[in-house]
């Protein structure tokens, strides 16, 4: 995947939920389509 899909993922969700904690942009990352088993740092 590349950068830009990963960082317009990141404002789209934050935009949806507001301020997250790391544990839980990742909790919903791992269930996006655009998952391929690496966690966000």
């Amino acid at each position: 995947m590349s950068k830009l899909k990963k960082c317009l993922y990141l404002i789209n969700l934050m935009e949806r939920k507001g301020a997250m904690t790391l544990k839980e942009i990742n909790d919903c990352y791992e269930y996006s389509s655009l998952y391929e088993g690496e966690e966000i740092l």
